[in-house]
């Protein structure tokens, strides 16, 4: 019993130690990619197409023409099912199937549908852009469309915000989808806690989110 146990706590403190260093991708002299530790030891093999940095405690490797992901102890955490796939942020990840987009969460389990055209890379501020049909809107971290796809652009929300752009105008709206920012402008560039800068014509200036004034 005794024999069991410290081969158990050994177990324990060596996954404990894969899991808090920093491992790096490397490409060894076949094209395959693995990862080291900084000490240059091979921690996992290196048999992938393609890899990526370690976020959030993912990689996003790529087998056999393939993305999935995988831990620090090389596991496949999410299988290689699919043609794209983006790194984790803030707990979820954008994947494509074919020429659809869906977001997953550390788990590998989609919380929207394989039907986007275009997604932003993660979420902002609780919110994504999506883009259905040519159209854009946002989802919400449980997948439900909580702003209606209708604008011909979006942008990450900021400061409870977000750039939209109808007609080919521009205006803010918060996470209601309420206007914050009348869609009249021919630009939006940056976007403080109570004021924007704008382009209307050839004219750059600020304006009060609040009164919609310059």
């Amino acid at each position: 019993m005794k024999s069991l146990l410290i081969i158990f706590l050994s177990f324990c403190a060596t996954t404990f130690a894969i899991k808090g260093q920093v491992l790096k991708p490397f490409k060894n002299s076949l094209g395959k990619w693995g990862f080291a530790n900084a000490s240059g030891e091979v921690i996992i093999p290196a048999k992938y197409n393609e890899a990526s940095d370690f976020w959030e405690g993912f990689a996003r490797v790529k087998l056999n023409n393939k993305f999935g992901f995988i831990d620090k102890n090389g596991n496949e955490t999410i299988p290689f099912l699919y043609d794209e796939a983006n790194i984790f942020m803030n707990g979820f990840a954008t994947v494509r199937i074919g020429q659809k987009w869906a977001f997953i969460n550390t788990s590998g389990k989609a919380i929207t549908s394989f039907k986007y055209e275009e997604t932003a890379s993660g979420f902002s501020e609780g919110l994504s852009w999506v883009k259905l049909n040519g159209k854009y809107g946002f989802i919400d971290t449980i997948g439900k469309e909580v702003i209606a796809l209708q604008y011909q652009y979006a942008d990450n929300f900021r400061w409870g915000m977000a750039a939209v752009q109808l007609n080919n105008k521009s205006g803010l709206v918060n996470k209601a989808g309420k206007i914050m920012l009348p869609i009249i402008y021919d630009g939006i560039y940056e976007i403080f806690k109570d004021r924007a800068m704008v382009r209307l014509g050839n004219q750059m200036f600020y304006v009060d989110i609040a009164a919609g004034k310059d």
